[in-house]
C-alpha cells in the first residue's frame, strides 16, 4: 500500500504568502487560494453551474445517475437551496479534479513550486482524490530531474527519499538513485570532505537499501580501498617522524570508513610516539592575540597561548576566584598588598621574577604595548623581596584586585599556536596533552559534521555544541558532556559610525522589534527552553543567575524587565528616527525639509556576525522580524580577526560576551573606550564609582546603576543568555564537565588507549 506524503510545515507559509500577495495586489486569487466549489455542467447548451461542495460519499460522484432531482446550493444565488433533475446532467467536476489538472499543467509547465503546493492542498484537504499518488510520484521524479540538472544533488536526492517513502517500486527509482547518489558523492570527495562522502553512502544504504541501488555496493567497495589507500599513507608519514600529517591521513581513513580496524590501530600508534588532542572548532580564532570579551574563539584559543598575572579558575557568591598559574597568590590583611609566590619548579625550569616584575610595570605604563588603564589606576609599586616572592601594592582598596590584574599579559612563553593550512592549527606544550604532546584544533563547517567527526573519533573534543544538539549528545553513551561554567551575553552591539544608529530611538526599534523568546525557546532552544533554565532573556549586559544564591548574577538587576515584543511601536520609533535624521541633515544643509525629503526607505543594514551556526540561525531570524517593522538588512560574515584589526565595515553586530566579572568587564564592554563604543556621561560617572568601590555594597548598588543605565540608552541591545556545552569521547581524562574555560585544564589532558580505565 502506498503511503500518504507527510504535508509540511512551507504549505501553510506558501498558501498564506500567495494568498496576501494577490489580494495585495488586487489579483483574482488562482484556483488553489478561492473557496472550494464543484461544477455540474448541464445538457442545456453545456451549461456550468458553481455549487457548494456536494456531500457525497468519499466524494465519489454516482454512477451511473440515479434518478429524481439533486439539491444543491447554486453559488450564483446563496442561502436558496435549487434542485436538478439528475437526468438533465451531462456531468459533475469536482473541486479536486479541477485542482488535479492545475497540478498536472504546472508539473508540464515545470513549475514545481506552484506544483507542490497544488499537491498540498490536495493532500490536505481530499487526501483520497483519484490519481493523486500517482500524480504526487511524477511531480517527484520531475522535480528530482530538475534539481539535479540545476546542480542541486542534496536537493534531488531529498527528493527522491520522498518518492522512496511514496512508492518504493516506482519505475526507474533504483536507477534515479544510483545518478544522483555517486554525483553527490563525487562531489564531496572533489572537496576532501572524506566524512560527508561517507554518511552520503549510509544515507543511500538507509533509506534505499531495500531497492538495491548499485551505487551502493560500488561505492562501498571505493571506500574499503580509499581507506586501505589512506592507512598507508598514514604509515609511510608515521615512519618519516610526520605525526600530524599521520594522524590526519588516519582520521581520513577512519571518516571515510569507520569500521577500519586497521586506520584505528594507525591512530593509536601515532598517538603513543606523539601524544595529541584534536579539538574541533566551528570559528577560527584570532592566532596568538589576547582573549577579549567579545571574541569567543580568540578567548578560547588565548586562554592557552597568551598567560595573563591572573586567571579566573572558579567562582563563588562574590564572583570570581582567581589563581596565579606560576605559584600562589595571597593577599594581607589590609588589603593592598598582593604577593605572587613563584613554585620551585617553575623557578628550576628558569621562569625568572625579574619579567615577572616587568610585566606587571609595563601595563601601568601609558603608552607600552601592554598598557591597561584599570591597572595603572590600581597600581602602587612593585618589589621583590625575596628570590621567589613579587609583591603588588595597590593605590587604594578594591573588592577584587585579582579582577583588575588579569588583565596584566605575562612574558611571551614558548607556547604558540602554529597554521598547518586554513582549517588546521596546533600548539606543542611541554605539559599540555600529555608529556611533550600537542593541542590541534580542526574547523569545520557546521555542526553537524563536527558531531560526526567526535563519533568517528576523527576529533576527541567538540568546543562547542549547539543548543539544538544537547538531546542528541546527552542520549549518546560514546561522549560526555560538560558545561562552561559561566554563561554568554549574546546582544547586538551597534556601529559608532552608522548615524542612524546614533539614534536612541532607531536602538529602541530594534529592541522592540526582535521577539526574542520566540527565537530563543522556538529556534534556538527547538521548543525545550523548559528543561533550559539557564537559558535566558535579558534586559541588560549582565548574567542572570539561576537562583537568589547563584553569585553568577550579582551584578544583573532583576528589577528591571526585558522589554516585551512590540513590533507596531518598533516600526514607528523606527520611522520617527530616520525622518528625525533625514530633517537634521537637510537643517545642517540650509534647507527646509519637506515630506518629500522625509518620505524615503530606511536604508538597508548591514548586520555582522561571526561565522558561527548559532548566531548565523540567530541573524537570519532577527533579519526575517526586522523586515516586518521596515528595518532590511543585509546579513554580513566578518572573522574575529577583521573585529581586531577594525577593518570589518557593519551598522550592527551580533556580539557573544563573556561578561564573567562584571566588576571589570562593566568598563570593558561600556567605558569610554570600551568595546560597545558609546559611554554617556551618566554612564562614565557610575562606572566610576564602580571603580572606587571599597566594599561590596558599593560594587553592588553601582552595577545596579550600570545595567539601568544600560537597559535605557542601549549602548549594547540585549537579547538572551546562552549557556555553553562542550562535548569530549570518554577516552580523554582530565576533562572534567564542568570548566570556565575549555584550556584550563589542558595540562593534565591524556588520550587514553581504548579500553583504558
Amino acid at each position: 500500500m502506498v503511503s500518504q506524503p507527510t504535508i509540511p510545515k512551507r504549505l501553510l507559509c506558501t498558501m498564506a504568502a500567495c494568498l496576501a500577495a494577490s489580494v495585495a495586489a488586487g489579483q483574482q486569487p488562482s484556483l488553489i487560494e478561492q473557496a472550494p466549489f464543484d461544477t455540474i455542467v448541464l445538457k442545456a447548451g453545456n451549461q456550468q453551474l458553481r455549487v457548494a461542495p456536494l456531500d457525497f460519499p468519499n466524494r465519489i460522484v454516482p454512477s451511473p445517475f440515479p434518478g429524481g432531482a439533486l439539491t444543491v446550493q447554486w453559488l450564483d444565488r446563496p442561502g436558496q437551496p435549487i434542485e436538478i433533475a439528475w437526468n438533465s446532467i451531462q456531468k459533475i467536476i469536482m473541486f479536486e479534479d479541477l485542482l488535479l489538472e492545475q497540478a498536472e499543467e504546472m508539473i508540464s509547465a515545470e513549475k514545481y513550486d506552484e506544483a507542490f503546493d497544488y499537491l498540498a492542498r490536495l493532500y490536505l484537504r481530499y487526501p483520497n482524490a483519484s490519481g493523486l499518488d500517482a500524480l504526487a510520484q511524477r511531480f517527484l521524479q520531475r522535480d528530482a530531474l530538475a534539481a539535479f540538472k540545476a546542480g542541486e544533488h542534496d536537493r534531488a536526492l531529498a527528493v527522491l527519499m520522498s518518492l522512496h517513502d511514496q512508492n518504493p517500486a516506482f519505475q526507474g527509482l533504483a536507477s534515479a538513485v544510483d545518478v544522483v547518489g555517486d554525483k553527490l558523492i563525487q562531489d564531496k570527495l572533489r572537496d576532501k570532505k572524506f566524512g560527508a562522502a561517507r554518511r552520503v553512502l549510509d544515507v543511500l544504504d538507509k533509506q534505499f537499501g531495500d531497492i538495491q541501488p548499485s551505487v551502493i555496493a560500488a561505492w562501498r567497495g571505493r571506500f574499503e580501498r580509499a581507506a586501505e589507500a589512506k592507512v598507508k599513507e598514514g604509515a609511510s608519514l608515521l615512519a618519516a617522524e610526520k605525526f600530524q600529517e599521520a594522524r590526519a591521513a588516519a582520521g581520513q581513513a577512519l571518516a571515510i570508513w569507520p569500521d577500519s580496524k586497521p586506520a584505528r590501530a594507525l591512530l593509536d600508534e601515532v598517538q603513543r610516539r606523539h601524544p595529541t588532542i584534536v579539538v574541533g572548532v566551528l570559528d577560527r580564532p584570532a592566532l596568538d592575540a589576547s582573549p577579549r570579551l567579545d571574541l569567543p574563539a580568540t578567548t578560547r584559543a588565548g586562554r592557552l597561548a597568551v598567560s595573563t598575572l591572573t586567571q579566573l579558575s572558579d567562582y563563588s557568591p562574590e564572583g570570581g576566584i582567581y589563581r596565579f598559574p606560576h605559584g600562589k597568590l595571597a593577599q594581607n590583611e589590609t588589603g593592598r598588598r598582593l604577593t605572587f609566590e613563584v613554585s620551585p619548579a617553575e623557578l628550576e625550569s628558569g621562569y625568572r621574577l625579574d619579567g615577572l616584575a616587568r610585566s606587571i610595570l609595563e601595563s601601568a605604563e601609558p603608552g607600552a604595548d601592554a598598557f591597561r588603564s584599570g591597572v595603572a589606576r590600581l597600581l602602587s609599586g612593585v618589589a621583590a623581596p625575596e628570590s621567589d616572592l613579587v609583591e603588588v601594592s595597590l593605590s587604594q582598596l578594591h573588592v577584587r584586585p585579582e579582577a583588575v590584574l588579569s588583565d596584566v599579559p605575562l612574558e611571551s612563553h614558548d607556547s604558540h599556536w602554529v597554521d598547518a593550512d586554513p582549517t588546521r592549527w596546533s600548539m606543542d606544550r611541554t605539559s599540555g596533552a600529555g608529556v611533550g604532546g600537542t593541542i590541534e584544533e580542526l574547523l569545520y563547517d557546521n555542526e553537524q559534521a563536527a558531531a560526526s567527526a567526535l563519533k568517528s573519533g576523527e576529533i576527541d573534543v567538540l568546543a562547542n555544541i549547539m543548543p539544538w544538539q544537547l538531546g542528541q549528545f546527552r542520549a549518546t553513551r560514546e561522549f560526555s558532556v560538560g558545561s562552561y561554567r559561566l554563561p554568554k551575553i549574546h546582544a547586538l552591539i551597534p556601529s559608532t559610525s552608522s548615524p542612524l544608529m546614533d539614534q536612541r530611538e532607531f536602538r529602541r526599534a530594534i529592541a522592540y522589534g526582535i521577539d526574542r523568546q520566540r527565537i530563543l525557546g522556538t529556534v534556538l532552544l527547538a521548543g525545550r527552553e523548559r528543561d533550559e533554565p539557564a537559558f535566558q532573556v535579558i534586559s541588560g549586559p549582565f548574567p542572570n543567575g539561576l537562583s537568589i544564591s547563584d553569585g553568577v548574577g550579582y551584578a544583573y538587576n532583576d528589577r528591571v524587565r526585558p522589554r516585551e515584543y512590540q513590533p507596531r511601536l518598533a516600526a514607528l520609533l523606527a520611522r520617527l528616527a530616520w525622518v528625525n535624521l533625514q530633517k537634521a541633515r537637510l537643517v545642517e544643509a540650509g534647507r527646509e525639509p519637506d515630506e518629500a525629503d522625509t518620505n524615503t526607505p530606511i536604508p538597508t543594514l548591514r548586520l555582522a556576525h561571526r561565522d558561527d551556526p548559532l548566531a548565523t540561525v540567530a541573524c537570519q531570524t532577527i533579519q526575517i522580524q526586522l523586515a516586518a517593522i521596515g528595518i532590511e538588512t543585509e546579513l554580513v560574515k566578518v572573522t574575529e580577526s577583521e573585529l581586531l584589526d577594525g577593518s570589518a565595515q557593519y551598522d550592527l553586530r551580533y556580539a557573544e560576551l563573556a561578561m564573567w566579572e562584571p566588576l571589570t568587564d562593566a568598563r570593558r564592554l561600556l567605558g569610554p573606550d570600551g568595546i560597545a563604543g558609546r559611554c554617556s556621561d551618566p554612564m562614565l560617572l557610575e562606572l566610576e564609582k564602580l571603580d572606587s568601590a571599597r566594599n561590596w555594597n558599593e560594587a553592588s548598588a553601582a552595577l545596579q546603576s550600570v545595567h539601568q543605565l544600560a537597559f535605557g540608552d542601549l549602548p549594547v541591545i540585549p537579547l538572551w543568555q546562552v549557556m555553553d556545552y562542550y562535548a569530549f569521547r570518554r577516552d580523554i581524562r582530565g576533562l572534567g564537565e564542568r570548566t570556565i574555560s575549555l584550556y584550563d585544564s589542558a595540562p593534565t589532558w591524556r588520550k587514553t588507549a581504548r579500553g583504558t580505565p
